[in-house]
Parts: structure tokens; sequence; C-alpha cells
């Protein structure tokens, strides 16, 4: 069975009881008919940043990604705007963030592999990390 980010956004949120987010102006097609949480832009905001953050060549003084700072104030401005919009609330913002973490620290790094050999992930990291100056 294929996992995407979105079924695993509804499988996290499925068994947690929140209220789910109310427009306070309702779209014309209707709100969705799925929970808010967690904040799924959120998770794909911080997911992108953490890719990135891979990435990206590390300060040589404090050994943090040198765009660490710029990409996850991007994803928490993404993840804040919703809420400012009415869609989610703080908790779905948590949840997403929390969510992007694990996802990335806990499956994709760790993405098995056929025969012992890095995962495919972890080997498009490695790859992309030689494209940077």
């Amino acid at each position: 069975m294929k996992k995407d980010n979105a079924s695993a956004v509804f499988e996290f949120g499925g068994g947690v009881d929140c209220a789910q987010a109310k427009l306070g102006l309702q779209p014309p097609f209707g709100p969705p008919g799925h929970p808010s949480f967690p904040n799924n832009h959120c998770l794909q905001s911080f997911l992108v940043a953490h890719c990135l953050e891979a990435v990206t060549p590390k300060d040589a003084t404090t050994g943090n990604p040198i765009y660490q700072y710029q990409l996850n104030w991007l994803a928490e401005r993404i993840a804040v705007n919703r809420e400012r919009a009415g869609l989610h609330y703080p908790s779905d913002t948590a949840g997403g963030r929390f969510l992007a973490r694990h996802l990335f620290d806990d499956y994709l790094l760790q993405w098995p592999q056929s025969g012992g050999t890095a995962s495919r992930f972890t080997q498009l990291l490695t790859a992309a990390r030689g494209e940077w100056p």
C-alpha cells in the first residue's frame, strides 16, 4: 500500500479528538469533510524545509544549515497564516510540525532499501548536496 503525506495526516489526525476549525466566511464549495488536525500545509512546508536543510551547506561556526532560520521562518509563516485565515487552530499547526519532523527523521531517512544499501531518499540527498557551490 502506497503511503503519502495525506494518508499520514488522516491516519495521525483521525485518532485525535479535536474540534474542526470552522471558517468565518464559507466558500461556495463548502468546508472540507475532514478534520483540520493536523495542519497539512504546515506538515508539507516543514517537510520541505527539513529536506532543504539536509542539503544546504552547514555554517562553519555553528554546524547548522546556513538557511535554517529562513526555511523555518517561511514554513512557520505558512502554517500560522492558515490559523489567521480561520482554517486551523494552533494545535493543528503543532501537530503538523511534529509530524513533519518525525516523518523526515523516522520515515524518509530510514526508508529501507534492499541489500543493505543507503535508502534512495538518502542517495538523493547526497546527490543534491553535491549541487551546492
